[in-house]
Order: structure tokens, then C-alpha cells, then sequence
């Protein structure tokens, strides 16, 4: 396999790559439209679930003694879930908002290259 071959399979993965992180962008983006989602997960957990678990957590009797100190870490559980899920799912868009800006260039990129190996001169 010669080096333009290799650059060609090269592009081809990162293709390949960045329309499964569209996919996924779009998967996620019609999640966002879904009512139901918008209600237990954006509105349910990461609104009212992270408002009580705070508000729970500045509790005096959250501090107190072993059941309340229970409680503390588990609230501090729950925050750190819903901070991991949060960036998860902006972690999903922003790869997908990339791999929409990088398509175009790798398409472009994968086009020359066959075309190199082609032997085509590109007018």
C-alpha cells in the first residue's frame, strides 16, 4: 500500500467518524424536541431534581451525625450525576458540531487524494 492509499483509508475512518458523531448530534438534538424528555430529564432531573438535591444538601440535619452525613455524600452523589449526564450530552453536540464543520474539508481532502491516485489533475 502506498502512502496516497494509506491517506485515503486515513480520511475515509475520519470520515466515517465524524457522520457517527452526526448521527449522534441528531439523535440527541430530536431527544431535546421529544416532550417526554423535556420533562423528566431537562426540566425533571436536571432543574428540579438539582434544586432539591441542593437544597437537601444545605439542610442542617443533611450534616448531622452518621445518617446525616449519609445523606450528604449521597447528595452529593446525585449532583455529581447530574453534572456527568449534563456533560455528557454537551459533550455529544459539541463532537457533532465538529465533525459537521470538518466533513466538508475531509470530503474535499478524500476527493483530491482520489484523484491523485487517479492520476487526475484537478482543473
Amino acid at each position: 500500500m502506498n502512502e496516497v492509499e494509506r491517506n485515503i483509508q486515513e480520511i475515509e475512518i475520519t470520515i466515517e467518524e465524524a457522520k457517527a458523531c452526526q448521527t449522534r448530534k441528531n439523535t440527541l438534538l430530536r431527544l431535546y424536541d421529544n416532550p417526554d424528555f423535556k420533562d423528566i430529564i431537562l426540566e425533571g432531573f436536571f432543574k428540579e431534581e438539582a434544586e432539591r438535591i441542593v437544597s437537601l444538601r444545605g439542610s442542617p440535619n443533611c450534616r448531622m451525625g452518621e445518617q446525616g452525613a449519609m445523606q450528604y455524600a449521597l447528595a452529593n452523589d446525585i449532583i455529581t450525576s447530574i453534572g456527568g449526564l449534563r456533560q455528557f450530552l454537551i459533550t455529544i453536540e459539541t463532537r457533532g458540531n465538529a465533525a459537521d464543520q470538518a466533513l466538508v474539508a475531509d470530503e474535499e481532502t478524500h476527493q483530491q487524494l482520489l484523484n491523485e491516485q487517479l492520476g487526475v489533475s484537478e482543473v
